[in-house]
């Protein structure tokens, strides 16, 4: 497990003393006045302020030195000093339409991409000072801010297409699902994560507070054990999910509706290219059977003349068979349980 508290990589409280004595005020993103300039109107500069909790903030601009150096002074306190394994910034990936018309902020009035370009800065600088590996996390899936300037993202949009983790796989990840997660433990949730797990994302973003006593109730010992197995699925698949990436939906024959899949390629320097396929039953609908008739080919692993396919099921290390070109590999899953298989070139 990796820790990492939350900050906001925008929002400053207008009640601490530090904002006063900051003069803090001369950071904030500014809306103009939508009236002409003239020889006796200069429009007005209003700052935009939010109100959460009773709490009035004020929207901070990036491209402003002040700014840059709360976020640099915060996140470098987090990981060097306190120690923890990275941070959360809060709502920089969802600002990517922010504008400011504040002339004194060094930036293009209304336009341009310094919002990003600003966190580019502040996220290499934080990089250059850190003294461990650290992740850097953001809000919202946005690629503006992705890789450059953080490393995982927070609210990926579901799509039975693992698209993001195609074309970004190995450079960042996006996380979780937009919105709090709210359906029952029982069938619900196990099923939101596991198409979470299935496009290669980490599992979560969902508020325990929604369940109750759902997660210690013995009647739901399954679904929890589940959740469990899934997180360790997502372990033994990292080297494939993490630093590989997404390819095509897998195709695959069941009886059971039920079941979800996911196919992952990796491919690195001195290695020997290799893919993971997981399947998953995250409901209790009775035993599933599949059968994975596929060309490796058609998922990027390319098989010489000669060779042949190993399959190994990487949560028991169990061998599963040896194909020369075509796999045709089967089996079952029981209810709410989870399978990896590597597909690995032999020669």
């Amino acid at each position: 497990m990796r820790v990492i508290p939350y900050i906001n990589g925008q929002l400053y409280d207008t009640l601490i003393p530090r904002w006063k004595k900051d003069n803090a005020m001369a950071a904030t993103q500014k809306y103009v006045a939508e009236t002409m300039k003239t020889k006796t109107n200069t429009p007005e500069l209003n700052p935009h302020l939010e109100h959460f909790d009773g709490i009035t903030s004020a929207v901070m601009c990036p491209a402003t030195l002040y700014w840059q150096g709360v976020m640099r002074d915060t996140i470098l306190k987090i990981v060097n000093e306190i120690g923890f394994d990275g941070c959360y910034v809060d709502q920089v990936g969802n600002g990517e339409q922010r504008n400011c018309a504040d002339p004194s902020h060094n930036h293009t009035i209304n336009g341009g991409s310094f919002w990003a370009e600003s966190f580019y800065k502040i996220m290499a600088d934080v990089r250059a000072n850190m003294n461990d590996k650290s992740m850097f996390m953001t809000e919202g899936i946005v690629e503006e801010v992705s890789g450059t300037g953080f490393d995982i993202l927070l609210g990926l949009e579901f799509t039975n297409l693992p698209m993001w983790h195609a074309i970004y796989g190995g450079y960042g990840y996006a996380t979780g699902r937009a919105g709090a997660i709210t359906s029952p433990l029982n069938n619900g949730l196990c099923v939101e994560l596991t198409q979470q797990f299935m496009v290669g994302g980490t599992m979560g973003w969902f508020t325990y507070q929604n369940y109750d006593n759902q997660f210690f109730d013995p009647a739901n010992k399954g679904y929890v054990q589940f959740i469990q197995n899934l997180s360790a699925a997502r372990i033994a698949g990292k080297p494939w999910m993490v630093h590989g990436r997404a390819t095509r939906t897998l195709t695959y024959n069941n009886n059971n509706t039920d079941l979800q899949a996911g196919c992952f390629l990796r491919e690195r320097e001195s290695e020997t290219p290799s893919l993971v396929c997981a399947l998953a039953l995250p409901t209790d609908s009775g035993t599933a059977s599949y059968a994975l008739a596929m060309d490796p080919s058609r998922y990027g692993l390319v098989v010489p003349t000669g060779s042949h396919v190993e399959v190994t099921d990487l949560l028991t290390g169990s061998a599963l068979g040896s194909y020369a070109s075509q796999v045709t590999c089967h089996g079952s899953i029981a209810p709410l349980s989870v399978r990896v298989l590597r597909l690995r070139v032999s020669h």
